[in-house]
C-alpha cells in the first residue's frame, strides 16, 4: 500500500540548530543495509522497552520520531529512519520503508533526504525532499520529487517569505504538470506591532488568476493573549460569514472558556469548552457542550498527574442525558528522566476497560529517542491488528558552545530539555519593549508574555511534550530558540 512520506520531511527539516560543519549522512557502517541486519537492529531498538503509551496520532508520531535534544552543546542529527508495518498473518514486523541520505547545511539545517521502499529483495527509490533556508534559518523553499523508475521527477514545491521580524508572510504551493510549475494555492499572513498574527487569507489558482477562498481576522488582549477570530468564505461574489472562535482567561491567564461557532452542513452549531485547573495550575478537566436550540452537555475529559507533574492518564466520557458514560482512557508511563515510555489506549466495553492500542518508546543514555512502535489491538485486546514501528539512527555533533546558554548571546534559556519550567535571562540592559512568544511545532502560539525584568520564568507545565520554538523580541531585534519539553 502506498504511503505518502512528504509530511515527515516537513517536520524533520525544522529540527535544526546552528553549528559549523557540513555533514552528509550515510547508511554505510552506521546503518544496516541487509534486511536481516535491519531486523536485528530493530530488536535492539526495543529490547529495553517497558509497557506504556503515547498518542498514535500523526502529529505526536512526528514529535516522537524527530526529537532534537540539547545536552549542553551536544546535538542529535538524524542519519536514517527505518519503518515497519505489523503483518497480522505472520504476527511479526515487516519492513517497508526507510528515510535516509540526509544532508545538512553548515548550520545543521536538514536540506535533503530520500525515502526508499523495500520490495522484498532490495531498496528502491520512492520520494526525495529538498529544502533551503535564509540566513536566519527560516525555511524559504521546499521541493518534493517522485522516482519514476529512471530519474527523479518534480512533484510539488513551496516558496515562503518572511517579514523583518521573521514572521511568515506568505506560502506559495505549486505542482509540476510535466512541463512547468502550476500555481495551486497561496496563503498570506499579517501581524500587529506585537507580532501577533491578526489576519490570514487563502487563495486558489483557477488556471488564470488567484481567487479568494477564505480569510480570518484575530484579536488579542493587552497581554497579547489570543481573544477571538472571525472567518469569512468567498462565495464567488462577496465574503460571507464562515464561523468564529473566542476565549476567556482568569487572572493568571489560564484559559477558562472557548466558544466556537461552525456549520455542520445542516445548521450553525455553537460549541463551548470550559476548563478547570488544580491548585498547582495543572489542567484538571475540559467540559464540552453544544447549542442548537438549547444547551446540551456533550463530552468531558479529566486529566491526572504524578508527583513529577507528568500526565499519567486522560479519561474521556460522554453525556447521555445528565449522566456521564465512560468512553476511553489513555494511560502514560515514564522513565526516571520523565521520558515517556508508553501509552495504553483502553475503550469501555461491557463495563470493563479493554486495551485497544499500545505505543512504546525507547531512549539512549542521552535521552535521545531511538525508536517507537504503535499497535492497534482487536476488541478483545489480545491480537494486534495493525501497527507500525520505527527505529532512528543518528550521530551527535558538539557545537562547542551551547546554543541556548551562551555568555555572548543577549538571551539565555535553560534548562533544555525541560520538564516545564524555563528561566530566561538577558545579558544586556533591560529593554521595555521586550516580548517572549512560545510556539508549538505547528506554529501555533501557546504562550506570549511581556518581560519586565532581566530574568523571566516561563511555565510550560501541562503542555504536550515535544519540540517548541521560543521567539524573543527586543524592539527591532529578534532571537529564536528551540527547546524540548519532556
Amino acid at each position: 500500500m502506498y504511503k505518502s512520506k512528504n509530511w515527515l520531511f516537513s517536520i524533520i527539516i525544522v529540527l535544526s540548530v546552528n553549528s559549523n560543519a557540513q555533514i552528509k549522512s550515510s547508511d554505510s557502517g552506521t546503518h544496516p543495509l541487509q534486511l536481516s541486519a535491519v531486523n536485528a537492529e530493530r530488536k535492539i531498538c526495543f529490547q529495553n522497552l517497558k509497557p506504556g503509551t503515547k498518542s498514535s496520532e500523526v502529529k505526536n508520531k512526528q514529535n516522537a520520531s524527530h526529537h532534537l535534544l540539547f545536552q549542553n552543546s551536544l546535538i542529535q542529527l538524524i542519519d536514517s529512519i527505518y519503518y515497519w508495518d505489523w503483518d497480522e498473518e505472520f504476527a511479526e514486523w515487516q519492513i517497508y520503508s526507510k528515510h535516509s541520505d540526509f544532508i545538512y547545511d553548515v548550520r545543521n539545517n536538514l536540506i535533503s533526504g530520500t525515502y526508499h521502499d523495500w520490495d522484498g529483495f532490495k531498496w528502491t527509490n520512492a520520494e526525495k525532499d529538498s529544502a533551503l533556508y535564509d540566513e536566519t534559518n527560516n525555511l524559504v523553499y521546499s521541493l518534493w520529487q517522485m522516482w519514476n523508475g529512471i530519474e527523479w521527477e518534480n512533484h510539488r514545491r513551496r516558496n515562503m517569505s518572511y517579514d523583518l521580524k521573521n514572521n511568515l508572510k506568505s506560502e506559495l504551493t505549486q505542482d509540476w504538470n510535466g512541463t512547468e510549475w502550476e500555481n495551486i494555492n497561496l496563503l498570506e499572513y499579517s501581524y500587529d506591532s506585537n507580532n501577533n498574527e491578526n489576519f490570514n487569507s487563502a487563495k486558489y489558482w483557477n488556471g488564470y488568476e488567484w481567487e479568494n477562498s477564505r480569510q480570518c481576522e484575530s484579536t488579542y488582549d493587552a497581554d497579547n493573549y489570543w481573544l477571538s477570530s472571525i472567518c469569512q468564505n468567498w462565495n464567488g461574489i462577496d465574503w460571507e460569514y464562515g464561523g468564529e472562535s473566542s476565549c476567556t482567561y482568569d487572572g493568571e491567564h489560564h484559559r477558562i472558556t472557548e466558544l466556537h461557532r461552525y456549520d455542520n452542513a445542516v445548521e450553525w452549531i455553537t460549541r463551548e469548552i470550559s476548563f478547570s485547573y488544580s491548585i498547582n495550575n495543572k489542567l484538571e478537566s475540559e467540559l464540552e457542550r453544544e447549542y442548537g436550540n438549547t444547551w446540551e452537555h456533550k463530552n468531558k475529559s479529566t486529566y491526572f498527574y504524578d508527583s513529577n507533574d507528568n500526565l499519567t492518564k486522560v479519561l474521556y466520557q460522554s453525556y447521555e442525558g445528565d449522566s456521564l458514560i465512560n468512553v476511553r482512557q489513555v494511560k502514560y508511563t515514564y522513565d526516571e528522566n520523565s521520558n515517556q515510555l508508553s501509552s495504553i489506549y483502553q475503550d469501555w466495553m461491557e463495563n470493563i476497560w479493554t486495551t485497544v492500542g499500545l505505543d512504546l518508546y525507547s531512549y539512549d543514555a542521552n535521552n535521545y529517542n531511538t525508536g517507537f512502535s504503535l499497535k492497534e489491538l482487536d476488541y478483545q485486546g489480545t491480537e494486534v491488528t495493525t501497527g507500525d514501528s520505527t527505529c532512528i539512527y543518528y550521530h551527535t555533533v558538539n557545537t562547542e558552545v551551547s546554543d541556548l546558554k551562551n555568555l555572548e548571546s543577549p538571551v539565555n534559556i535553560f534548562p533544555n530539555p525541560t520538564n516545564g519550567f524555563l528561566k530566561i535571562t538577558f545579558n544586556a540592559a533591560y529593554q521595555p519593549d521586550t516580548w517572549i512568544s512560545v510556539y508549538d511545532y505547528s506554529g501555533k502560539i501557546v504562550l506570549k508574555t511581556q518581560v519586565f525584568n532581566k530574568e523571566e520564568n516561563i511555565n510550560l507545565k501541562g503542555k504536550i511534550p515535544g519540540l517548541y520554538f521560543i521567539k524573543v523580541d527586543q524592539g527591532t531585534t529578534t532571537n529564536k530558540f528551540k527547546i524540548v519539553l519532556k
